[in-house]
């Protein structure tokens, strides 16, 4: 188990998270963020909310108490 505390910011190339605390359990592969969590993909969807679990498995995600989002969604040609 690992855990940091302060202003914490992870990134990969196409997005990024910040929060006040995060934790990582790599025995079951799930991140916990906690505390004023920011995160974006793609500079266009965005999320806040105050505690986020990230399942890094099942690559899936819960977003907890004050959630604000914005997803842009891709148009796709009918056949």
């Amino acid at each position: 188990m690992l855990t940091l505390d302060g202003h914490v910011s992870i990134q990969q190339p196409d997005k990024w998270a910040s929060c006040d605390t995060l934790t990582y359990d790599d025995t079951h592969e799930i991140l916990t963020l906690i505390g004023h969590i920011q995160v974006a993909k793609n500079s266009h969807d965005i999320l806040k909310c105050d505690e986020l679990i990230l399942d890094l498995k099942q690559e899936s995600f819960e977003a907890r108490k004050s959630i604000y989002s914005i997803f842009h969604i891709k148009k796709t040609k009918r056949l």
